[in-house]
């Protein structure tokens, strides 16, 4: 996850969009199910916000 979100912000990106919950256009998927822990979204949330990042 944080190489992703590293490579997403030096290719420009301004803002990471992180989808953490099940679809609803599936019929096998439950919208409330978790798509990522806590402990996978922690990366991403502090590339995105890491030192020398415009806020």
């Amino acid at each position: 996850m944080r190489k992703a979100t590293r490579a997403l912000l030096r290719a420009g990106a301004d803002q990471i969009k992180v989808h953490t919950a099940g679809g609803v256009m599936s019929p096998s998927d439950e919208p409330t199910s978790a798509g990522f822990s806590p402990e996978e979204i922690a990366p991403i949330v502090y590339e995105a916000h890491a030192p020398g990042r415009p806020s």
